[in-house]
């Protein structure tokens, strides 16, 4: 079965990013999705998405691609990038603090730990920082537990899927290439019965997928004003 058409969701970027910078893109809470891009030579821009209403804020004063972020009370965030740690409001938008000591460069992994801890690494490295998310400061670093590889089942490598974007309830979507940036690969949606019930080429590549009210949004690797986000509504229940 081959879905509907998609929706772009096109972001308020000024430029095409043609450097290639690549992001991450983070569903943060229930209506709040989070993305990146730069302007001009590295002007990184955050972008703030209401699903709801569909309205962007902008966010600047973020050095460094978005890489990963976990939610704080009061409409607040921790925001990853290569470069480094920023608490943000997301109703203002602004930043209100910034951590870059000691933590490392390049980081491509966030999650809550305990006792209000944050822990921050790279998959590629054997230990993370610790960061309080009270006082914004460095606590010390821990071993990395490794995350095991995700395995593709029989069922859904038949159906052409080489990379799983996201597995939920009985659902499961993927891309048919192994990376994330080439051009022209599909997205496919699987049901329970691991049957293709969408199918949809993405121009851009496609770097993860959300689920959200009835359909997903699929995000490339790189954005810009020319490279939307893209919304595949009226997913089977």
């Amino acid at each position: 079965m081959t879905a509907g058409a998609t929706l772009e969701i096109p972001l308020p970027a000024r430029g095409e990013n043609p450097q290639g910078f690549a992001t991450t893109t983070v569903l943060l809470g229930p209506d709040t999705l989070l993305t990146s891009w730069v302007e001009g030579t590295a002007a990184v821009r955050v972008g703030i998405l209401d699903l709801v209403d569909g309205a962007w804020r902008v966010l600047t004063g973020v050095r460094g691609m978005l890489r990963g972020a976990v939610p704080l009370p009061d409409r607040r965030a921790l925001l990853l990038t290569e470069h480094g740690l920023f608490e943000a409001d997301l109703a203002t938008p602004v930043v209100t603090r910034k951590l870059t000591a000691r933590i490392g460069k390049h980081n491509d992994e966030i999650r809550l730990e305990r006792d209000g801890l944050v822990a921050i690494g790279q998959q590629a490295k054997t230990t993370e920082a610790l960061v309080s998310m009270a006082t914004l400061e460095y606590a010390g670093r821990q071993r990395r537990t490794p995350v095991p590889g995700r395995s593709i089942e029989v069922a859904a490598a038949r159906a052409g899927v080489v990379r799983v974007l996201l597995e939920r309830d009985h659902l499961l979507v993927g891309a048919t290439s192994a990376y994330p940036g080439e051009h022209g690969q599909r997205l496919l949606v699987l049901d329970a019965a691991r049957e293709v019930v969408a199918s949809v080429v993405m121009p851009w590549g496609v770097a993860s997928a959300h689920l959200w009210g009835d359909g997903l949004i699929a995000a490339p690797l790189r954005l810009g004003r020319g490279i939307p986000l893209l919304a595949l509504p009226g997913l089977p229940a």
